[in-house]
């Protein structure tokens, strides 16, 4: 970031979403379903843990081409079609 010359480094970047993870398991726990189990809970791009963020300065001067191609790989990741290696 630097005042008044360039609002927005970054673009694009991934956002992640813990807010959507306490909400969904105090949720499941309150109405009964999904009860809190011991161990790790997953939350990636299906589940809305984690989200692409564009950056609101430069949203408008991006390509459309460019945020369909992003939006693509966004849903691929989520159904599954596109594998994401973690810790690489």
């Amino acid at each position: 970031w630097v005042t008044g010359v360039q609002t927005c480094a970054l673009p694009i970047s991934m956002l992640k979403r813990a807010d959507v993870a306490v909400y969904d398991v105090i949720k499941g726990e309150v109405d009964g379903s999904a009860p809190v189990k011991p161990g790790p809970v997953s939350y990636g791009v299906a589940a809305g843990g984690v989200e692409v963020k564009v950056c609101d300065d430069v949203k408008d001067k991006i390509p459309e081409g460019v945020m369909t191609k992003l939006e693509e790989v966004r849903a691929g990741i989520a159904d599954g079609s596109i594998s994401v290696t973690l810790n690489q």
